[in-house]
């Protein structure tokens, strides 16, 4: 299914607000939260892991204020146009058949 491998913007946008994060266990969600500390992970399909996630995070307010910084930090240097943009740009470029070699991104 499409939504296995989906990127949703709200990660990126709650990322960027400096919230902690808490995702479903689908694998990109899951290596994004977990390389990163920056929440929990829980199965969607089972209520009792879910609660336990969340209120395993609210009840340590030292991790939750870790997962809070390090989400605002990791949005500014990694998740941001300035480091993706070039990227789009070259598959673009790539796509277009011309060259994709410009590491920069572009305004649009």
């Amino acid at each position: 299914p499409g939504y296995y491998y989906a990127s949703p913007n709200k990660l990126f946008e709650y990322m960027l607000a400096g919230l902690a994060i808490a995702v479903s266990d689908l694998p990109f969600l899951e290596k994004i939260v977990c390389d990163h500390d920056l929440g929990v992970v829980f199965n969607p399909a089972d209520p009792r892991h879910i609660a336990e996630q969340l209120n395993a995070l609210a009840g340590n307010p030292a991790r939750l204020r870790l997962c809070r910084e390090n989400a605002l930090r990791v949005a500014r240097e990694r998740f941001n146009w300035d480091h993706e943009g070039g990227k789009l740009v070259g598959l673009y470029k790539t796509l277009a058949g011309g060259n994709a070699d410009s590491g920069k991104a572009h305004a649009v």
